[in-house]
């Protein structure tokens, strides 16, 4: 609709990394200019950001991917419609087909958008599915997601999730296959993650693998408009062959003690402290920077902070040290993870001793915090003594070398030891020109 934020998401990738371009109708364009901003998130995802879109002819968006080994573009079209008109739903989350076993849980997800907001139900083999004791749904706005409890064989078939609104219909369905438990030790082979013990009765798997608790062939989602492409992200494409889905996602059994952490961290953030589309929120720091005031050079030192909201796929961090971009080295690592933000020093020096800013941003706002850091640099010159006898040592070290300097001189070297007083440093070998390829490390001796 005319005037809402438009998120395109697109990974490059390549070696060397790639140089990124974008047109507009043909014509190249400043990622960062009133309307337009590039963003990356810390999982590598770029998102091109379209501010207030206005109406009028549908406007083409293309982005080359470049470096010395090729090119590789990509190409959408967006189109605005009047604010408030209507918009035929559209899936934005599609069913898939997916197989069980006999006697487990099976959860089934779909999610539509469009305007008005459309209404979603679920049938079976054409009919109304009517919730149970076998059956669960559940609905949030236009998102649903269907329960089948104790899976039996007279569950498999046909399960269709149709969105309703006066603008049209969209429909998405998927085929539940059920498989007797006699018959379930062959997919074990298949499958090895999964051993002939645990098929009887699987434990719960992580929220985001609990789609098909056993890895089945996944249905291709119906083909995207490229008008309806405004609001949709790029998804990423779904594997022909389950067994190189299972590993490329990494399906495992976790243990309980490992799900009860995943599930107490994600306890710890409220539900408005949690990212969502639909209710946008500036940033803002939970936990503030503390400052390091006596550090000494060689110490670790880590400025850590909180930032909400978590998981905002549109967050963008930057550290400054006194008002100037802070460039980082291999010393200095900055993170972003979940809530968590940090910049941590693997040895410091004297060097480092300065106010340090962290900046957070987003299309909605942004938010700083800064500390200061303070080091105490080692002694350049040492004044004491590492010889064990202390400065008696010293004391016999200059009469030798008075009692050198006497022999020099009455056997006819003093000149040659002269020859040997300090002088100024000078470049014995100069650095040399050179040339690398792209990529390449460059060292200069």
């Amino acid at each position: 609709p005319e005037g809402q934020l438009v998120r395109l998401d697109y990974i490059p990738a390549g070696r060397p990394e790639p140089s990124l371009t974008w047109f507009r109708n043909g014509l190249p364009l400043q990622p960062n200019d009133a309307d337009h901003h590039d963003v990356v998130n810390e999982g590598g995802v770029h998102s091109l950001l379209v501010h207030n879109p206005k109406l009028g002819p549908t406007v083409e968006y293309t982005c080359v991917a470049k470096n010395k080994y090729g090119e590789a573009p990509f190409t959408v079209h967006l189109s605005v419609v009047p604010r408030n008109a209507n918009i035929a739903p559209y899936f934005i989350e599609q069913l898939y087909n997916i197989i069980i076993i006999e006697g487990q849980d099976a959860q089934l997800d779909a999610s539509a958008e469009g305007f008005p907001e459309p209404k979603v139900a679920w049938e079976k083999e054409g009919k109304p599915l009517t919730p149970n004791k076998e059956y669960k749904v559940e609905f949030e706005g236009a998102k649903t997601t269907l329960y089948i409890r104790n899976a039996k064989m007279i569950d498999a078939g046909w399960y269709q999730c149709t969105a309703t609104s006066p603008a049209g219909t969209a429909v998405t369905k998927c085929k539940v296959t059920v498989i007797p438990l006699s018959e379930a030790s062959q997919y074990a082979k298949e499958l090895p993650q999964f051993g002939p013990q645990t098929l009887s009765k699987l434990p719960t798997l992580p929220q985001e693998d609990i789609r098909s608790k056993y890895m089945t062939v996944p249905a291709k989602p119906a083909e995207i408009k490229p008008e309806e492409l405004y609001k949709l992200p790029k998804r990423p494409k779904k594997a022909d062959n389950p067994l190189e889905e299972a590993k490329r996602r990494g399906v495992k059994v976790l243990p309980d003690e490992v799900l009860n952490t995943l599930q107490k961290s994600l306890e710890e953030y409220p539900e408005e402290e949690m990212y969502s589309k639909d209710r946008p929120q500036p940033p803002k720091f939970k936990v503030h920077l503390k400052s390091h005031l006596n550090l000494n050079e060689d110490d670790v030192c880590i400025f850590e902070a909180k930032l909400i909201p978590v998981r905002d796929p549109m967050m963008r961090v930057q550290w400054f040290k006194n008002g100037k971009l802070l460039h980082h080295a291999s010393r200095i690592i900055p993170r972003y993870d979940f809530a968590d933000v940090s910049l941590e020093f693997l040895w410091t020096f004297a060097e480092d001793d300065g106010i340090y800013e962290c900046v957070a941003t987003n299309p909605y706002g942004e938010d700083r915090t800064r500390a200061e850091l303070k080091c105490r640099p080692k002694r350049s010159i040492i004044y004491n003594t590492q010889l064990p006898e202390g400065m008696e040592g010293v004391s016999k070290l200059q009469m030798l070398e008075d009692e050198m300097r006497y022999t020099a001189s009455m056997i006819g070297l003093e000149e040659k030891v002269q020859e040997k007083e300090p002088k100024a440093p000078e470049f014995i070998m100069p650095l040399e020109d050179i040339s690398v390829d792209e990529g390449d490390n460059a060292k200069f001796i």
